[in-house]
């Protein structure tokens, strides 16, 4: 099963087979279709007994599964809904505190991501998030496990147990460390947010909690937990402060990857949403068009003018069938490529050929069309009409973009015997690209104008076809465009004797 969030990019079974947190996957009703072994270790069932299971059933209480039930709607709505506190059975009577994030997807499902607040599962059950559990809980009792102590408040001289040095890779010394010292263990970026909570928490008390990167032994950054809790004289002022140090680098991980998982799903819907729009656009224009023209054209009786109706038709038509015909293109341009056998083609005639079905539109916006070729034998192994379609949407795209001036088109080869690239560069003097939009160029249904209020007609597929089977064929495609000056497309692919 694909969590894809729209993105076709997350594989359940893989996610929860590796995955050593706490994690599971609901659908809309409510009924688990994924889990991680750590929920078996909590709840105490067998994996059986969670196959399909109503996941409020989990739920220590009445109290419990309506919380769940409101947090599982809004969830199911679009929202993100962090630090719920739950509780879950373990066993007949007793329960653990879970804090729990819902990730809803597009209202079908929902991924629950979940840290015990309290517990007392045995290191032994392989998860990294519950170990570090572990480890705050035995730090707060003092046990040598990532403990620090810094026991001179006005010298800021801290004692630092061995387990904590082993935790940032670092050698350590049974004597106290100075501020210099402990500083340096800090990545520089995050210094200043350390030192302020540090001293927050000893002019106003508030909880000593921070998040940060600390810099490993070896140079590498990792994400660690500091807690503290401070001791204070009869008179309010902090004497001691005793604190622990918990790893937090996967946890920090898989909230980066739901993070760029929900960015990737908003950024699918946006362009699935653009696409259908286009499409509708595109396919219902030209077909109300030969629908319209049919009609005038059964009442019309003059022939002059049946034949202008059937020509517009016919254009019509032609628009229709471009569009239908780069969506089937794009569908199966791999498949096509796996089990077609590759030949020989001679790039100067297709170019020609493309170059040649476009005439008479550019000359219609009266435009300056020229193609400058001097070898009439360029050939590179491929398919013919799917190089034609290439050559084409280039062409097309640049007469369709530029109201007034010039669109040429150059065919040559570059590079040294034996090594020769063939090169179609495609210039016009069109109204260009936006450098925020240069990024996006080449991706699939992705245009600069959107919504069917947009200038210019078309799929937003054609250029994403184009790049795609270039570099299927081993070449590449590149645009240099500047906004109202106008821009260049330029293919190179290998060419063969």
């Amino acid at each position: 099963m694909i969590l894809d969030y729209n993105t076709g990019t997350v594989d359940l079974a893989k996610l929860f087979e590796k995955s050593e947190e706490l994690l599971c996957n609901i659908d809309k009703e409510g009924r688990l279709t994924h889990h991680t072994k750590l929920w078996e270790t909590v709840s105490g069932l067998d994996a059986l007994s969670f196959e399909r299971r109503d996941f409020s059933s989990l739920l220590y209480s009445e109290k419990d599964r309506t919380e769940f039930s409101e947090l599982f709607k809004q969830a199911l709505s679009g929202q993100i809904i962090t630090e719920a506190q739950l509780r879950f059975k373990k066993g007949d009577t007793a329960y653990h505190w879970i804090r729990v994030t819902l990730l809803g997807n597009n209202g079908q499902s929902a991924l629950i991501i979940g840290k015990i607040i309290s517990g007392d599962l045995l290191a032994s059950q392989q998860d990294k998030l519950v170990e570090s559990e572990e480890r705050y809980n035995m730090a707060l009792q003092g046990i040598a496990a990532g403990v620090f102590d810094m026991f001179d408040i006005e010298n800021e001289l801290v004692y630092v147990s061995p387990v904590f040095m082993e935790m940032l890779g670092r050698p350590h010394q049974d004597r106290p460390y100075t501020t210099p010292e402990r500083n340096s263990w800090v990545a520089p970026h995050h210094l200043d947010k350390v030192l302020n909570a540090f001293y927050a928490h000893l002019e106003t008390g508030v909880p000593f909690n921070c998040e940060a990167q600390f810099s490993m032994g070896d140079g590498r950054l990792r994400w660690f937990l500091l807690n503290g809790k401070s001791k204070r004289d009869d008179t309010g002022k902090v004497v001691r402060l005793v604190g622990s140090l918990i790893d937090i680098e996967d946890r920090k991980a898989a909230e980066e990857e739901v993070l760029k998982a929900k960015e990737m799903a908003e950024e699918v819907s946006k362009l699935k949403s653009n696409f259908l729009s286009n499409m509708s656009h595109e396919i219902r224009t030209p077909l109300n068009g030969i629908i319209g023209l049919g009609n005038l054209i059964a009442k019309e009786k003059d022939v002059l003018k049946i034949r202008e109706l059937v020509e517009l038709q016919k254009q019509s038509s032609k628009r229709l069938l471009y569009t239908l015909t780069s969506i089937l293109s794009f569908a199966k341009l791999e498949t096509e490529l796996e089990y077609n056998k590759l030949k020989k083609v001679n790039i100067s005639q297709t170019v020609k050929k493309a170059y040649d079905s476009l005439l008479e539109l550019g000359q219609s916006k009266n435009l300056n069309l020229k193609l400058v070729s001097n070898l009439d034998n360029l050939t590179s192994l491929g398919n013919e009409n799917q190089y034609y379609q290439v050559f084409h949407n280039l062409i097309h795209n640049a007469i369709k973009f530029t109201t007034q001036g010039n669109v040429t088109v150059e065919v040559g080869k570059t590079g040294m015997p034996g090594n020769y690239r063939i090169f179609v560069k495609v210039t016009d003097t069109g109204i260009g690209i936006t450098n925020d939009f240069m990024d996006k160029v080449f991706e699939p249904f992705a245009q600069e104008s959107m919504g069917e209020s947009r200038s210019f007609e078309g799929s937003g597929i054609s250029l994403a076809f184009s790049k795609r089977y270039v570099e299927l064929l081993g070449g590449a495609i590149h645009v240099q465009s500047r906004k109202d000056r106008g821009s260049t497309f330029e293919i190179l692919i290998p060419c063969v004797a």
